[in-house]
């Protein structure tokens, strides 16, 4: 893409859309209302398996700002927002979920922090969350993996309602691994991060997509993508173990150089040692497998998405829609 394309003022706001029928026409049309000047909406289904394609395509009869990406099958949130930052055209871009819990109306506030701060990225830090106990623990968790694996500054938020400079998208557009992790990649890329203090509303309609399997499996891809800090631990438990076995050892030599066969030969404690060093062992390679696993399929350039079908895309006249981007 020429650097003119990529100077173009304006905003690009970024919809990973999945099993959302009822909640796009309320989303697109909040938007519309909410946002002024030249502006696109870039919605990525998902292999939604609704209606959510067929009503995408009857809103983009109504707003021509609305550019639609159509997934051949479905590879999570972080890929989708990857498709749709290749396809973003303006400086400053918007990512938000479909499920209306994130007010178009907020987006105005996180623009405005990135220029009145001179950021590059500001996530919305929700005041009031609607979410369970379960998602609550897997955020606090979250939290914590990155403030260890990719340094993120205490205190700050991580939310999936964020807006960012043109040059963090591209660069996050171009992670060549199958398993993206948006949050980690952005802390890698620039300092220049801040928050703005914003309402999480309930979902109206759906279920949250996220369930406990899937939560865990993001937390352990953001772990093993970024550090080297789950091998490291294991080489410090394995040492640990070692000193434990050792000392175990020199004392039941000298029991049994002391008292003879008296001593108990401790068939209960073995078999827990025995167990407990079993268990590090499959952890470690299930861990090392990890790692292998993904730079095999990084090195293969295993497909991250699969755009099958595009509408409204071709149109990249920056002037295109500044009234809202109803049609006339």
């Amino acid at each position: 893409m020429s650097m003119l394309s990529k100077d173009r003022k304006g905003v690009s706001i970024v919809i990973p859309v999945y099993n959302a029928e009822e909640s796009l026409p309320i989303l697109i049309e909040r938007i519309a209302r909410a946002m002024d000047g030249v502006y696109e909406i870039v919605a990525v289904n998902d292999y939604s398996r609704d209606a959510s394609l067929r009503v995408l395509r009857e809103l983009a009869t109504r707003y021509s700002c609305l550019r639609i990406a159509d997934l051949a099958k479905n590879v999570g949130q972080e890929n989708a927002i990857t498709a749709g930052f290749s396809m973003i055209q303006y400086d400053r871009v918007v990512c938000m979920d479909d499920d209306l819990q994130h007010d178009p109306a907020d987006i105005p506030k996180l623009l405005a922090a990135l220029e009145e701060q001179d950021l590059d990225l500001v996530f919305a830090r929700f005041t009031e969350i609607g979410n369970g106990p379960l998602r609550r623990m897997g955020t606090w968790l979250n939290d914590v993996m990155m403030n260890v694996t990719v340094r993120k500054p205490r205190g700050l938020a991580v939310s999936s309602f964020l807006a960012m400079r043109r040059f963090v998208a591209d660069q996050a557009a171009e992670y060549a691994g199958p398993h993206p992790y948006l949050a980690g990649q952005y802390f890698c890329l620039t300092d220049r991060v801040g928050n703005v203090d914003l309402v999480q509303h309930l979902r109206p309609f759906q279920q949250s997509n996220y369930r406990l399997p899937k939560l865990l499996g993001m937390w352990v891809s953001g772990l093993v993508r970024f550090s080297l800090a789950p091998l490291r631990l294991l080489l410090w438990i394995g040492l640990a173990l070692l000193m434990v076995v050792g000392i175990l050892t020199i004392t039941l030599i000298i029991n049994r150089l002391k008292y003879g066969n008296q001593v108990p030969l401790g068939w209960t404690s073995l078999m827990i040692v025995v167990l407990l060093i079993a268990s590090v062992q499959m952890l470690a390679l299930g861990l090392m497998g990890e790692y292998i696993g993904r730079a095999l399929m990084t090195a293969t350039r295993y497909p991250r998405y699969c755009i099958r079908s595009r509408y409204n895309l071709d149109r990249s006249d920056p002037e295109a829609r500044t009234d809202g981007g109803t049609s006339p």
